[in-house]
């Protein structure tokens, strides 16, 4: 008689970047043990562990509990018919039948696809967005893609595919993360064994990390003070405070009242980063601070923040009304402040501190901009 154990929990050593757990399907035959992934992520609060399933407090929990049904009536069926037959099964007979009547799940698109689907929740929109640019572009290269025809020849052939249409450094750099992104996604959840890409690496390059000198960021305070329309007001607001904060756009969008908090004169703000997930506690100055509305309930955030797309696009706006002459994005008000921060100070430590960099060395690119900048500078007084 073969022993059989399954069961439905959660991966609480899998958790996500919005503190979801992933639900398994923990099998064990006859001592060989597997997870097996349904492809769903819920907070630990909707999940009943008595029952197997997700509480009705999930607004997908009907949608869930249905795929979960689905594995367990298959895995049930699966274990009445080794029974009545009497002979010896093994972990690979059941996944081969798991996975019968799905997708392909070996095909690499549609585990892109279902991932999206599945996972979408979680991931922020420009995220989904480049894993379904740089899925379409992949299938103008291959059609149809496995993930064992992912290997390194297969890598240098679509590289070079890239230079032809003229794609840079940053944007093949790009092309292979999401590829690494699934395959290690494919990899946990079982469903190939080793990196097929192990041994290639691609640096992501330094790029050209723009930001405003302190008389363009003076200009924008200026016009700022003056007339403008509710939406370009709005969103100088908060780029003018991500310029005297360093703050990613993803952490003033969700900044709350309850996140500022005062200790006798002084002002800080503590927040969770949404990147890194790490802590960090920030002082206010008076420039800072000039850009917060007075007074708000706890659980309100600060700032009004738009779409990235509507907030980069308003940005522009902003400068050609200041006079200047620069393309820009949300994220150079985060240059803005480390290269002004270390410019005056010099001090590369405080500046990776404030700005919650985890690499010291991230912060050490900004002192090789701004020497780049001096550089340039007395080049071109020299052709005076």
């Amino acid at each position: 008689m073969n022993k059989i154990h399954l069961k439905f929990q959660l991966r609480f050593d899998r958790s996500n970047a919005n503190g979801h757990y992933p639900i398994y399907l923990h099998v064990n035959i006859n001592g060989e043990r597997k997870y097996f992934s349904i492809n769903h992520s819920i907070p630990e609060k909707d999940w009943n562990e008595k029952r197997q399933e997700v509480r009705t407090s999930h607004p997908d929990w009907n949608t869930i509990n249905n795929d979960i049904i689905r594995f367990r009536t298959k895995a049930e069926r699966f274990r009445t018919a080794a029974d009545q037959d009497d002979q010896a099964i093994n972990l690979f007979q059941f996944e081969k039948m798991i996975r019968s009547g799905a997708k392909d799940l070996n095909d690499f698109f549609s585990f892109i696809e279902d991932d999206i689907k599945a996972f979408g929740n979680t991931y922020a929109l420009d995220t989904i967005k480049m894993y379904e640019s740089q899925s379409r572009k992949l299938k103008k290269f291959r059609n149809k893609l496995a993930f064992n025809e992912i290997t390194p020849i297969f890598w240098k052939q679509y590289d070079s595919y890239l230079i032809k249409l003229g794609n840079n450094e940053n944007t093949r750099w790009k092309a292979f993360r999401t590829i690494k992104t699934f395959i290690n996604k494919a990899i946990e959840n079982g469903i190939i064994k080793t990196d097929t890409l192990k041994g290639i690496k691609v640096r992501k390059p330094e790029g050209n990390r723009m930001f405003l000198s302190r008389d363009e960021v003076k200009s924008l305070e200026k016009i700022y003070k003056g007339f403008l329309t509710k939406d370009l007001k709005n969103v100088l607001q908060y780029f003018l405070f991500s310029c005297y904060t360093g703050l990613r756009y993803s952490d003033v969008k969700k900044l709350k009242f309850s996140n500022i908090y005062k200790d006798q004169e002084k002002q800080y703000i503590r927040f969770v980063q949404n990147k890194t997930s790490e802590p960090l506690m920030l002082p206010l100055g008076k420039k800072a601070s000039s850009f917060i509305p007075k007074s708000g309930l706890p659980d309100q955030v600060i700032f009004n923040v738009y779409s990235n797309q509507a907030t980069n696009r308003t940005l522009k706006e902003s400068m050609k009304l200041a006079g200047i002459q620069k393309s820009i994005s949300f994220h150079c008000a985060r240059h803005t402040f480390a290269t002004i921060a270390l410019e005056l100070s010099g001090d590369i430590a405080s500046v990776s501190k404030l700005c919650g960099h985890t690499k010291i060395s991230t912060t050490q690119i900004y002192a090789k901009v701004l020497e780049s900048s001096k550089r340039k500078v007395i080049g071109l007084m020299d052709a005076m």
